[in-house]
């Protein structure tokens, strides 16, 4: 059954790809993500998969990348009563499409990496009901903005039935940071009021604001220090804040 898999290619996702305990590796590129053409495990293990909370966790801070450094990705697989599990991960410019930044194995065994994505190879691991793997990733230059993971984990009782087996996506949004960063913390630059009912305001005049969904789709590309949020429904967002070519991030509620 696996041989009429289509090899595709790149938001950050999981996929995994899972028989049995022998079981060939991962086939990179189904991770459902814009990238891979929301190629995903269906066609061979039938079932849709479910949306999983907390499947992907990450050493940055405060949803941060800092263009240029290296971050641990963790991706867990769990499924009660299941023993054989494997994974997909990959990032991408979700305004783009594109596959963004460059993945590490680590000390993690059993890995392959092809383009913008990095999954299993060769059998699943073998464990029960849960699975932890940790990979590197080495965000890309500056001047890229908010990105998406787009993560895939498969979980099979290794009987080589698809019928049995479950697997589950998740997505996790981080934006650009910089040195300068502190700045919004140390009050140089201030956002108000925040939460806030129909607009947003920051104390530097020459600033120039954007707001972005969790997911980094451009909401409002704005023209001064000021944005209106009248068309905007209720929710977090992620206002960028521009001074002089320094870019801020900071999460606000409109209520």
């Amino acid at each position: 059954m696996y041989k009429n898999f289509t090899y595709l290619s790149f938001f950050i996702v999981a996929a995994v790809l899972l028989g049995n305990r022998t079981g060939p590796s991962a086939v990179l590129g189904h991770t459902g993500s814009p990238g891979d053409n929301q190629a995903s495990c269906v066609n061979c293990h039938g079932s849709i998969a479910k949306n999983q909370t907390n499947m992907i966790s990450t050493n940055m801070t405060g949803g941060q990348y800092i263009p240029g450094d290296t971050f641990d990705i963790s991706i867990t697989a769990e499924d009660a009563g299941k023993s054989v599990f494997g994974f997909e991960i990959t990032c991408e410019n979700p305004n783009t499409k594109q596959k963004v930044g460059k993945w590490l194995k680590n000390n993690e065994t059993r890995l392959k990496r092809n383009g913008g994505n990095i999954g299993h190879n060769g059998q699943g691991a073998s464990t029960s009901d849960k699975k932890t793997w940790t990979v590197q990733w080495v965000a890309p230059s500056q001047g890229v903005g908010p990105l998406t993971f787009y993560a895939v984990t498969m979980c099979t009782n290794g009987d080589g039935v698809p019928t049995n087996d479950n697997h589950y996506s998740s997505t996790y949004s981080v934006v650009e940071g910089n040195a300068d960063i502190a700045q919004l913390s140390q009050g140089t630059v201030s956002v108000f009021p925040n939460p806030t009912e129909n607009e947003v305001h920051v104390n530097v005049q020459r600033a120039r604001l954007k707001l972005y969904n969790l997911e980094g789709k451009l909401l409002i590309n704005g023209k001064s220090n000021h944005l209106f949020l009248n068309q905007i429904s209720p929710g977090i967002y992620l206002l960028q804040v521009d001074v002089d070519g320094q870019k801020f991030y900071q999460k606000i509620q409109k209520l």
